[in-house]
Formats: C-alpha cells, structure tokens, sequence
C-alpha cells in the first residue's frame, strides 16, 4: 500500500467512524508483522509499575473473556471476512465510556461490514485493523506511547513525550472529532519491525 492509497484509507475511514458516531469507541491500527501470531496467539498487553507496557505473544486460550484492544480482518470461507482478537489487556487502562458491549466493534456490524469494505477497497485489509480507544497512566496530550523490540521477541512501549518521537512511524491512530472537523490523531509510535 503505497503512501497515497494510505492517506485515502485513513480518510475515509475518519468519516467512516464519525458517520457511525463510534470516534470515542475505534480507531485504527497498524497490522503488526513480527512477531508474527499463529492463529492460536494473541498479543498480550500488559501494565507494568514502571508506567510502561510490556506486549508479548501468549497463547489464545489461557485469556478467555479479557477486554480487548486491537481487532485485524482475517478472510474466512464461510463468513467472507472476520474480525480476529488480536490484542487482550491484562491492566487498569483508563476508557471512555467503556461499556463491554458496546465497545465490541461486533456490536455494530453496520460499521463493521463497511470498515470490511474499505479495507478491501484499498488493498489494507493485510495493513491495518481496528483499535480499541483507550489511555495508559492518564497520559496527557503532550505524551505519546513508544514501543521498542526487545531481543527475547517482547515488544516495550513506554511513556515519552510527543515532541522526542523523531521519526518513528505511528502504529495507532484515534479519531479527533470536534465541531469543525474530525481528524486522524496519532498516540502510540515505533518502528516499523517487518520493515
């Protein structure tokens, strides 16, 4: 997906989410390659006292009913296209409005089939996913998520302030919706690990 098809993903997906009144629910992700999941794996997140996050991949089955933070589309015989769990939160993260039901993005299966369609309209169905809205330590508006591989294949994202990013590339994007217009926000940054 080339750096015009991605700029017109994302807009359309702003006006997707905003149309569907689901700004405060979803956003959108990065599909991560490395390391890559097996479909019986998740990426776990988790809070560490440090206020960092620690992202490792664990099997599916041992965290049954957590909340979940990313969603990645996955083709299916049956059903055409689905959305796997990919990200289960084993922490205190602070959301908005939370509500388990309708923070499942199969709750709305409108916005969903119509998320379905763009990806695949714009070849990124293999490139981006959908996220869950939430923050991280009560993190303020100058400070931003940046994750590093570690060399055991774990993934650490800390605290660091907006202005220190450089040029790590954005992962997760919110939806910034006010009167005048609604934009794409990045919050969590880094490298880009199947570059």
């Amino acid at each position: 997906m080339d750096s015009e098809q991605q700029v017109a993903f994302k807009a359309e997906f702003v006006r997707l989410v905003s149309a569907h009144r689901l700004a405060r629910r979803f956003g959108l992700t990065r599909v991560r390659r490395r390391p890559g999941l097996r479909a019986d794996e998740v990426y776990l997140e988790t809070e560490k006292s440090d206020r960092s996050l620690a992202i490792e991949v664990v099997p599916r089955a041992i965290y049954p009913g957590t909340i979940n933070a990313a969603w990645y589309l996955q083709a299916d015989e049956a059903a055409g296209w689905r959305l796997v769990d990919v990200q289960p939160c084993a922490h205190q993260a602070l959301y908005d409005d939370y509500d388990p039901v309708a923070s499942n993005p199969r709750s709305h299966p409108h916005f969903v089939d119509a998320f379905v369609r763009l990806a695949r309209r714009h070849g990124a169905e293999d490139d981006f996913g959908l996220a869950l809205v939430h923050r991280h330590f009560g993190m303020t508006d100058d400070e931003a998520l940046l994750e590093s591989a570690c060399d055991d294949g774990s993934i650490v994202v800390r605290i660091a302030p907006r202005r220190s990013i450089g040029a790590a590339e954005a992962l997760t994007w919110h939806v910034e919706d006010d009167a005048r217009c609604a934009r794409l926000h990045p919050i969590h940054f880094g490298a880009r690990f199947d570059a």
